[in-house]
């Protein structure tokens, strides 16, 4: 909104001084993260797998979903069910394998994490092909699970080598 725009962050745990503040304030403005309360928005709190598909929900202007009970820990009407319904109709997030779990207050991993920005890419028609070396971004690279490999290997890729850089703008 235009007020949100020119707002100043009304979080008193976010000082301009922090360098998040410039993306805490950017994604305050596009609507995308609210905090956790009016005046708190929690900087060191690891960020949850229904907030993360929030995230992206809100960047498609919210759309509304019709309740489906595909995951037996997502309850009709919680703050983050619409989220979590259209994130997994539009393959952004499957839930965990074989489980019909989603994890929705379960801390995101980075795999997750990378793999859910790398779906809605996808999602949004961007070019997915640049991919860096995991070897070459990760001390851990080993560590990396299989499902998660071209998407942590395309996050990692810097964004000037990308062939767009939608993403960015997106966020």
């Amino acid at each position: 909104t235009e007020a949100a725009d020119s707002a100043e962050l009304p979080y008193k745990d976010v000082e301009d001084t922090d360098w998040f503040y410039d993306g805490v304030l950017s994604m305050y403005q596009k609507g995308l993260m609210t905090g956790v309360d009016e005046v708190t928005f929690a900087p060191a709190q690891n960020l949850t797998r229904d907030q993360f598909a929030v995230i992206l929900w809100r960047a498609e202007g919210s759309p509304k979903m019709d309740y489906e009970e595909k995951f037996a820990d997502v309850a009709e009407g919680q703050w983050y069910t619409d989220a979590v319904l259209w994130a997994n109709k539009n393959g952004i997030a499957t839930g965990y394998a074989d489980s019909k779990l989603f994890g929705p207050a379960d801390p995101i991993s980075r795999e997750q994490a990378a793999v859910m920005l790398y779906r809605y890419a996808e999602y949004k028609g961007y070019d997915v092909t640049e991919k860096a070396e995991l070897d070459d971004v990760y001390d851990d690279a080993d560590a990396i699970q299989g499902y998660a490999k071209d998407a942590m290997a395309w996050v990692s890729s810097p964004p000037a080598k990308r062939r767009s850089n939608h993403m960015e703008r997106a966020f």
